[in-house]
């Protein structure tokens, strides 16, 4: 069997966490283990194949940040030690990316491109369609898809949904 959505978002989360980590607190540690979740993600649903975008746009993050002035010579060096972290991790992947882009991308080429049918309109547009959806997901109107939650029906809970929006 395959690996499902739900694997997509435990090596995000642990990526995440590791990277918030060392934004507050630029250890090598949490860089290490950024580097770690960040290859073995790539092992699991094609949803994760985003998420390597994270690196640049929290290193550049850090640029801004207070916490990270005396250590800004440094980050260069240690978003690099992310990225060999998580290369060598995915190195066996890598091989037969390497040797069949076609079954590789397969999956997330039907899904975000138009390789299984045409899209329905513009990237770009659609991309924005999708954004706003997402947004209202939690709150308002779930995934049309009944394989992953009840049609049609928010995410959350009143509940949890209020301390999501206290929390934001």
């Amino acid at each position: 069997r395959g690996l499902t959505f739900a694997w997509a978002v435990f090596p995000a989360a642990l990526f995440l966490a590791a990277i918030l980590k060392y934004m507050r607190r630029g250890d090598r540690p949490s860089a290490l283990s950024a580097g770690l979740w960040l290859g073995l993600g790539q092992y699991g649903y094609n949803a994760f194949k985003i998420v390597p975008a994270m690196l640049p746009l929290a290193f550049g993050l850090c640029l801004f940040d207070r916490r990270c002035k005396g250590r800004r010579g440094r980050l260069w060096l240690d978003e690099t030690l992310v990225a060999a972290t998580s290369l060598l991790v995915f190195l066996p992947l890598l091989q037969y990316m390497l040797q069949r882009p076609q079954d590789f991308w397969y999956r997330a080429m039907t899904r975000a491109g138009s390789q299984e049918r045409p899209l329905p309109g513009p990237p770009a547009a659609l991309f924005a369609v999708n954004l706003g959806r997402m947004a209202l997901a939690f709150h308002f109107r779930g995934d049309e898809a009944w394989i992953n939650t009840v049609a049609e029906e928010p995410f959350l809970d009143p509940v949890t949904d209020a301390f999501l929006l206290a929390g934001l």
